[in-house]
């Protein structure tokens, strides 16, 4: 997993609820040498131009944390995404995102993903939310320089919610649910009812989409607690076993 070319964190927020910040480590060994990274900022209109950060320069193991990252930019949204690339070294990094909710501290972690994984397939996110307690926010960014048609399938249901994405667009929707209704699409789940499902994701042409879910809870006070669930290329069924290490009651 970890990264050696140019990578893509797919989401970055700076609102009243949420605050981002952006990390990065090399991730070689003693003998891989620095690493010098470079972080391109990007609002999420797809229309205004990235804002490069100085670089970085991280040794063997080091760590550097961009605190609001967002907030560091002079950018007209609340929403963006960034492309992290190598300037020199070879040394392999990790990077990736902690969104953090601003009362309870809580934050979900969004892995950045190869922008060579353009997928050629359907992806899949396991299981967006909606009761009493959960609620399911979707994101999808396009890096690419062509507009794409992403066509978002709740199985549950058969729901389809499609949206053109502009190149270096994103597309956000802070309940997933809720516009399903506010766009009245078929079989669109009622307002407090209880769904658990996959959703499909199929983009046109092809695809360079990254996307992803937050599953929220909510709880008096304003405190939210929250897991980010990236969407992943769906594989041959039944293609290999797995194993799930502990479960507890």
């Amino acid at each position: 997993s970890l990264l050696r070319g140019p990578s893509i964190l797919p989401w970055l927020t700076e609102t009243s609820r949420d605050r981002t910040n952006l990390a990065l480590v090399n991730a070689g060994g003693a003998t891989d040498g620095p690493v010098t990274l470079r972080v391109e900022v990007h609002s999420a209109d797809g229309a205004s131009s990235p804002v490069v950060l100085p670089d970085v320069v991280l040794q063997p193991g080091a760590f550097s944390q961009i605190g609001r990252v967002l907030a560091t930019v002079d950018l007209t949204s609340q929403l963006g995404w960034a492309r992290v690339t190598r300037v020199s070294g070879t040394a392999p990094y990790l990077a990736w995102a902690a969104v953090n909710d601003s009362v309870s501290s809580d934050g979900s972690f969004v892995p950045a993903v190869p922008e060579s994984a353009a997928f050629n397939t359907d992806l899949v996110v396991p299981s967006a939310v909606q009761t009493a307690r959960y609620a399911t926010e979707f994101v999808a960014t396009n890096p690419g320089v062509n507009p794409v048609t992403l066509q978002v399938t709740l199985v549950t249901t058969g729901t389809i919610l499609e949206e053109t994405l502009a190149p270096g667009a994103t597309f956000y929707v802070p309940d997933f649910f809720a516009e399903l209704r506010s766009r009245g699409l078929p079989g669109a789940p009622a307002a407090g009812a209880a769904v658990v499902s996959p959703l499909y994701l199929r983009a046109s042409g092809f695809p360079q989409v990254f996307a992803g879910i937050r599953v929220s809870s909510g709880v008096s006070g304003g405190l939210f607690y929250g897991v980010f669930e990236s969407a992943t290329p769906q594989g041959p069924l039944n293609a290999y076993s797995a194993v799930v290490p502990d479960l507890r009651q």
